[in-house]
């Protein structure tokens, strides 16, 4: 044991935090009898399985997600997995994982393969005849395939009763201090169905991105915008200083510049399209049917066409005409990395996010699409739910994780590799080293030789202090240097600190739309029931294709602004209505 705990301290080959490699406590779930899901006098999963279903089991040979081995030596426990793997992977029996579950967990498992080409095939069929494994890892399940198999069919458990120190404490502790990330995965009933892949939602890397050209407002004169007025102005000064460009870049299927113009009148959403459900100062509302600020959008954009501040063929320019519009440097707006273009990419910076008429706060919204639901769900076939959840949470650290994904690393002790040449990390704290002999790159060496299921399965890569000081991917970042500056854009200039353009543009975001982030948005998945679900999808159909016409006409001038009161009419005619109400409904039970 002493040296297993070793071992796990030695993960990353950075010293882990000193509490958690000498806490003399017993880990919690380690007593002679863990802890029962919380009682609630109903069955946890549409009929399936009692909640209180571990009252009375002996449960002494169970460890904490936090020990190895999850199952205390001397007993034997199975779990059977559905797992999804390429199609040119190998045999699950042959992955270092599948060694370490066995070895190091000390569980038997008994996996069975399936592919993105028959997931289709094999998922349904296993529910359709009742013959299920205890858990299906990678299946890719939808909310409304969870709704069904869980709450209508019984066939999944709710994994709720078990979010608890006993037996999840990892996960726990993450949706404890992030409970918008809890609520973004729950159904309306509080019901957890599935776990998945959890990313920073609030990572530079994943918010939408917008990008101005400093350079540019410099020879205009001009500062940065802080309204949707002054952008408007900004764009003219550009388009007066150099008359053959578009100053804002992007096209409707493109790179779409709406993001920042439907922020600024207060939609706390991602979708340039509008077509999203998202919040309004608290309302649940769908910009193409808000009545009060969605033809000012409207408005904005027609000024823009007529102008010559997008481009003329801004709704019909395909990727390739648009990034060559944006690589000749002939926008001084672009919603994407400026280094994906051109070697210009230190004119560029983050803008603020602009307020408005309609908005008076700067704000801009996380992105909770980045947790990701249907990971993985435990069937109600599972005698060993306890053991299902324990086995799940413990890959939900920052280092188990990336031992999942890339495997040990190389100066643990030979017994932990399990014939495995292992990883290390490079003096730059950022290349990663692998016996690689034989593997044509990085990704098939771990996609081959390491990994059960793919990266963004299972699993979180929110840096938690387990790997030591330094995390290795942010370690570039001068936290205390940028804070000190009174505009952190003066960063773009300094070459000692922007590496490269990723780099650059990593800190362009963080340090300009990331300082003005919200969680207050709308949750990324609605668990509807199946009939629900059926009728808010075709809405949504005959919805999208009428207002994306329309608003085409709109902003070319091919319809005139003063017929907007015929449009929302006319929406509101096809079901935009009803088509809201549904999501009212669910966001009000799930408040």
């Amino acid at each position: 044991m002493k040296n297993l705990k070793r071992m796990i301290a030695l993960l990353l080959a950075i010293v882990m935090v000193l509490a958690m490699a000498a806490c003399s406590a017993k880990p919690a779930g380690t007593d002679n009898n863990p802890a029962a899901p919380e009682q609630s006098g109903e069955k946890q999963n549409g009929g399936a399985a009692e909640s209180g279903s571990a009252e009375g089991k002996d449960l002494s040979w169970l460890n904490s997600s936090k020990t190895l081995p999850l199952v205390k030596e001397g007993t034997e426990k199975k779990l059977s997995l559905y797992i999804k793997m390429g199609e040119n992977t190998p045999d699950p029996e042959s992955t270092w994982m599948f060694r370490f579950i066995e070895n190091a967990m000390n569980i038997n498992i008994e996996v069975t393969k399936f592919t993105d080409a028959n997931r289709n095939e094999i998922i349904p069929l296993a529910f359709a005849s009742g013959e299920l494994p205890d858990l299906i890892i990678g299946g890719g399940f939808t909310a409304e395939e969870l709704v069904n198999y869980g709450t209508v069919e019984g066939q999944i458990m709710d994994l709720s009763p078990y979010m608890n120190e006993t037996y999840m404490p990892n996960l726990t502790g993450i949706y404890t201090e992030h409970p918008e990330y809890k609520s973004a995965i729950q159904d309306g009933e509080g019901h957890i169905w599935s776990v998945g892949y959890i990313t920073d939602p609030a990572d530079c890397q994943n918010v939408s991105r917008a990008f101005l050209n400093y350079d540019w407002l410099e020879k205009c004169g001009k500062e940065v915008p802080t309204t949707l007025d002054e952008l408007l102005d900004v764009l003219r000064a550009f388009k007066q200083e150099n008359p053959d460009c578009y100053p804002l870049g992007g096209s409707w299927s493109c790179n779409n510049p709406s993001v920042l113009i439907l922020n600024a009148l207060g939609y706390l959403t991602s979708d340039p399209s509008g077509m999203s459900v998202t919040l309004r100062n608290g309302e649940v509302v769908l910009p193409v049917d808000d009545h009060e600020a969605y033809g000012a959008y409207l408005e904005f954009m027609k000024t823009c066409y007529d102008e010559g501040l997008i481009h003329p063929d801004f709704f019909t320019m395909d990727i390739s005409t648009t990034n060559a519009v944006t690589t000749e440097g002939l926008n001084g707006y672009i919603p994407q990395a400026p280094f994906l273009y051109n070697d210009n990419y230190r004119e560029f910076w983050g803008p603020i996010p602009l307020t408005s008429e309609y908005n008076s706060t700067s704000q801009w919204p996380v992105n909770l699409s980045a947790l990701s639901c249907g990971g993985a769900v435990v069937s109600s076939e599972c005698q060993e739910p306890e053991l299902a959840a324990t086995f799940l949470d413990w890959f939900y650290t920052f280092h188990t994780m990336h031992i999942s994904m890339i495997g040990p690393n190389v100066d643990l002790d030979p017994d932990y590799l399990y014939g495995v040449g292992g990883w290390k990390f490079g003096e730059d704290l950022t290349e990663v080293h692998q016996d690689m002999e034989g593997y044509l790159s990085n990704g098939e060496y771990v996609a081959q030789v390491i990994q059960l299921w793919s990266y963004g399965t299972l699993g979180t890569d929110i840096y938690d202090g387990t790997e030591g000081e330094i995390h290795p991917l942010e370690g570039w970042m001068p936290d205390d240097y940028a804070a000190s500056l009174e505009d952190p854009s003066v960063i773009r200039l300094d070459e000692s600190i922007s590496v490269d353009g990723q780099h650059h543009y990593m800190m362009a975001q963080k340090y300009s739309l990331c300082y003005h982030l919200t969680s207050d948005v709308f949750p990324p998945q609605v668990y509807f029931d199946a009939e629900t679900a059926t009728k808010v999808n075709n809405l949504k159909v005959i919805l999208s294709d009428y207002a994306e016409s329309e608003m085409a006409k709109f902003i070319t001038g091919a319809k005139s602004l003063d017929e907007l009161d015929n449009y929302f009419n006319e929406i509101e005619k096809l079901g935009a209505t009803e088509y809201v109400q549904y999501y009212r409904d669910y966001y009000e039970a799930l408040q």
